[in-house]
């Protein structure tokens, strides 16, 4: 799955598959958990949607509804890791590709999902059903700087998908269907050599923190390497061990060469 600035074009003509790129709802959108105005995980539920879409139709595109592979990259990826383990998810697909998944923020709680809603409805002021989707949005945008902190440095996102809710089961559910259907699975998990490259690079703690001498910039490099370790590298190598000694087919990978076109 796929969103704005993935294009599958390159991946469709040297793979010689049908890619089909995804739109979800994201954020407070996507996983707004609130009483009377969302019950949350509807991004979750636009992917299922998707899914039996291209289960449905995809062989009128020359694809095999029993060889589809569901990909995705960062919040993608852990989507991803939901839909593993998520019943409703069953026989939509064959093969998974779970990259640079910021896999250590696990699934969210009830009680996360509440306090984040609170604050949220708090900070726009009004039903979000009856303003402007950009008010919703700016709102959410707020909201996202104040939770960042002074420094700028915490990255946990308010909405994301909660475990017991809607398609997504409790833990002890999930990690039981993952189990369960692991042999029939083939799986691509893997991290890049500097995960937290794209949270940190503009942030101003650590932007000058990079100007003090010596050894200022070492150190910036020692945050943003502890980080991308807690929060992508040890969940990754602990998610394949998982899915491998479940009896799937796990490759893992770690991208280290940095892109330089």
């Amino acid at each position: 799955m796929a969103g704005l600035g993935y294009g599958g074009h390159r991946l469709a003509r040297e793979g010689d598959v049908v890619v089909v790129s995804v739109s979800y709802r994201l954020g407070v959108l996507g996983y707004l958990r609130a009483p009377g105005i969302s019950e949350g995980n509807l991004g979750l539920a636009d992917q299922l949607a998707a899914l039996r879409w291209v289960r449905e139709n995809t062989a009128a595109f020359g694809g095999d509804p029993d060889a589809v592979t569901v990909a995705g990259q960062s919040a993608g990826a852990h989507t991803v890791q939901c839909l593993l383990g998520m019943p409703d998810a069953e026989g939509l697909f064959r093969r998974a590709v779970v990259q640079s998944s910021p896999a250590a923020l696990g699934l969210g709680s009830a009680r996360g999902a509440r306090k984040a809603a609170e604050r949220y409805l708090t900070r726009l002021g009004a039903d979000p059903r009856t303003v402007p989707v950009a008010d919703v949005l700016d709102a959410q945008t707020a909201l996202a700087r104040e939770a960042a902190g002074r420094l700028g440095i915490r990255t946990v996102p308010l909405f994301r998908p909660v475990a017991g809710v809607g398609p997504l089961p409790d833990p002890a559910r999930w990690a039981a269907c993952l189990a369960g259907r692991a042999p029939g699975l083939d799986v691509i998990i893997g991290t890049t050599g500097r995960e937290m490259s794209a949270f940190y690079a503009l942030n101003p703690a650590l932007r000058r923190l990079r100007r003090v001498p010596a050894l200022g910039s070492a150190t910036a490099d020692a945050v943003e390497r502890a980080a991308g370790a807690a929060f992508f590298d040890g969940p990754a190598r602990r998610l394949a061990a998982r899915l491998s000694e479940a009896g799937a087919r796990v490759w893992t990978y770690r991208a280290c060469v940095p892109r330089t076109s």
